[in-house]
């Protein structure tokens, strides 16, 4: 463990952390540009079919009208669950290439494209699997707390004289709040966990509870100094994402002012990927911020910011 002067030094600066976004959005800003379009091109689809249908749904009037054509809702539901699965495995494998692409930087590793998309979709089911136990420890505990309190809130409106009271809204507010802080502070506390996991897979040292256990003892290093990073960088992200949003909104309103359905289409789609690009850029920023600070208690952890795990690089 190295001494105090270390720990004061942890925190990398702004133009450090800043110089190395810019130079990872540079090296990889052509792959980029292609799996924010590989995100899109099912919604994309989805969304033309989806108002080529509310078209046909504006014509008709009667409820005989729509049964006889209710294959089309049925077809909408599907088309929504279909891309909303398709989204989510392909942002969540993107998500796994993304920290590839930093971890394989520092270690010194050359990744192209297609070694970087074949190691991100091999680690799907192991990264799952660990996400999935992690929300197992930290985050159920907390949902069988809200599911009390909500039960025990909806029991309370059948009793009569608290069904005019607000006291027992008042009560709940607090608590999904407080449940609300405790879900976005968990990506805080969790994140070390994606690198831990490359940097442990198919290593003999792997296991699911390993990589919580380290997480919690490198948390434990400069805890406050890494946490107000961390939450400075995504309370900056949320900011940001939310000022983008806004703009997209009001360019989707100015471009579906055309009466045709292409500019509906062209201003829904326009903001899609506008709100795509900004969410998958501070993506980027917010992984490079995290695995600078994980260098940094790695050595004070260990004596060594890297740990290159040769085992993902092999085919």
């Amino acid at each position: 463990m190295s001494n105090q002067s270390s720990k004061d030094n942890i925190i990398p600066s702004y133009a450090e952390t800043l110089k190395e976004i810019g130079a990872e959005l540079q090296r990889r800003k052509s792959v980029f540009l292609k799996r924010i379009v590989m995100l899109l091109w099912a919604p994309a689809v989805a969304l033309i079919m989806l108002f080529i249908f509310a078209i046909k749904f504006q014509g008709w009037s009667s409820v005989d009208a729509f049964l006889e054509h209710q294959w089309i809702a049925y077809t909408s539901l599907a088309l929504f669950v279909g891309t909303l699965c398709y989204y989510g495995v392909i942002s969540f494998i993107f998500s796994i290439e993304k920290r590839l692409w930093i971890d394989a930087h520092f270690d010194e590793k050359h990744l192209d494209p297609k070694e970087s998309w074949r190691i991100a979709k091999r680690l799907f089911i192991p990264a799952l699997r660990l996400q999935l136990i992690a929300i197992a420890q930290y985050l159920f505990p907390a949902l069988v707390v809200l599911a009390i309190v909500s039960f025990a809130y909806y029991y309370a409106l059948t009793i009569p004289r608290f069904q005019n009271n607000d006291f027992v809204l008042i009560l709940l507010a607090p608590i999904s709040g407080v449940f609300a802080i405790y879900v976005f502070y968990l990506r805080i506390i969790l994140r070390y966990v994606p690198f831990i996991f490359l940097d442990r897979i198919k290593t003999k040292s792997f296991s699911a509870l390993g990589v919580l256990k380290e997480m919690r003892q490198l948390n434990n290093i400069a805890k406050k100094q890494t946490h107000v990073r961390t939450l400075t960088t995504y309370l900056s992200s949320i900011a940001a994402t939310g000022g983008v949003s806004e703009v997209a909104r009001y360019m989707q309103a100015g471009i579906g002012q055309n009466v045709h359905v292409s500019g509906k289409i062209l201003g829904a789609f326009g903001r899609l990927f506008t709100e795509e690009v900004t969410k998958q850029t501070l993506s980027i920023a917010k992984i490079v911020t995290v695995y600078l600070l994980y260098k940094e208690v790695r050595r004070i952890a260990y004596g060594k910011e890297q740990e290159i795990n040769e085992h993902i690089y092999k085919n």
